[in-house]
């Protein structure tokens, strides 16, 4: 018996509980160290050093969210434009979607 397609809402629901929220816990500890280490002054640059940190990681777990949604049985139109909305994938062609690292079959995007 074949598994039910998930709809494109639980797919891009998923993408943010896979991608989005590692990437905002990576920076909010960044900013959570610069306090520590340098007191108020320090989290600005605790946020920058932890988004920098955090850029590899999201390059890194998009392109396997993307993998598991056709995985699923999903097109990538059914998900692209509600996934753009909610900040999960930039918009296609754009030049920060282009940092994503490579798919399994070495494809990037969809």
């Amino acid at each position: 018996m074949k598994k039910p397609t998930p709809s494109p809402v639980l797919a891009v629901a998923t993408g943010h509980l896979t991608v989005t929220l590692p990437v905002v816990v990576i920076i909010v500890m960044g900013g959570f160290t610069g306090w520590l280490f340098a007191g108020p002054g320090g989290v600005l640059i605790g946020i920058i050093i932890g988004a920098l940190v955090a850029w590899p990681c999201w390059s890194f777990l998009l392109p396997r969210w993307r993998d598991w949604v056709e995985e699923k049985g999903l097109t990538p139109g059914e998900v692209q434009s509600l996934a753009e909305s909610t900040g999960l994938l930039w918009p296609q062609g754009s030049f920060l979607e282009r940092t994503e690292f490579r798919r399994k079959g070495g494809k990037r995007g969809w």
